[in-house]
């Protein structure tokens, strides 16, 4: 099984990114509107919701080649990092043992 630090062992850079999902409700409409993005970009008006978001997890082999994988979080988990990174990098796997 493929971790963050058994790639950084293999000099594969790794970078990981939680991204939070924020709604607000359309003015006209009254639609509910998300997104996902880091908290440093969320905008006045939006509010964290407390289900969702998704993590991306890129790599870049010794050869520049890059990868990247998306997990999007189970509204029920409520952003288990963790778990997020750990099926990001199962996508991620054939690349690395494929190499």
């Amino acid at each position: 099984m493929l971790t963050v630090h058994s790639l950084r062992k293999q000099n594969i850079k790794v970078m990981v990114s939680h991204l939070r999902r924020y709604y607000r409700y359309d003015d006209k409409t009254g639609k509910k509107l998300t997104v996902n993005t880091h908290k440093s970009s969320v905008k006045p008006g939006w509010t964290l919701d407390h289900f969702g978001g998704e993590t991306v997890v890129q790599i870049t082999l010794p050869d520049n080649v890059t990868y990247t994988a998306q997990s999007t979080c189970n509204n029920e988990d409520r952003y288990c990092n963790r778990e997020g990174v750990s099926v990001a990098l199962k996508r991620l796997e054939r690349f690395v043992t494929n190499g």
